[in-house]
């Protein structure tokens, strides 16, 4: 029965992103202008090497289509076990605009993936 156990835990934590989505903080700068903050994290014990990528997806609440908005790559180092990065997101600089964000409610889905190729999503709404 041990053994089970044991072999169990090795193949099914194996089978686990190293890095995940974990927050998406939005600053509302007025005129349709968004800051959105991603932070991603390793909630493992092992080190996520890379390449990380990092993707942000938008969507207004009613639409069933997700359009990219940004996509990160440049994590300069593996991210060590516990830890979390962020990065932004500027709806006026990068020049990315969407209607949700006239609207002014939206929602975010958030891809983190590490060189072990398992992507690991979650959503957010704002407000």
């Amino acid at each position: 029965m041990r053994v089970w156990f044991l072999l169990f835990l090795l193949l099914g934590s194996s089978a686990l992103a190293d890095v995940e989505p974990r927050e998406a903080r939005v600053q509302a700068k007025g005129d349709g202008r968004y800051l959105i903050d991603v932070t991603v994290g390793n909630p493992s014990g092992n080190t996520a090497r890379k390449p990380i990528t990092v993707k942000l997806f938008i969507k207004a609440p009613e639409d069933k289509v997700w359009r990219q908005m940004a996509i990160w790559t440049d994590f300069v180092r593996d991210l060590p076990p516990h830890s979390a990065e962020t990065r932004q997101f500027d709806s006026v600089l990068q020049g990315h605009q969407h209607a949700a964000f006239e609207k002014g409610k939206f929602e975010m889905r958030v891809e983190a993936m590490s060189a072990n190729k398992k992507v690991s999503s979650k959503v957010f709404s704002y407000p």
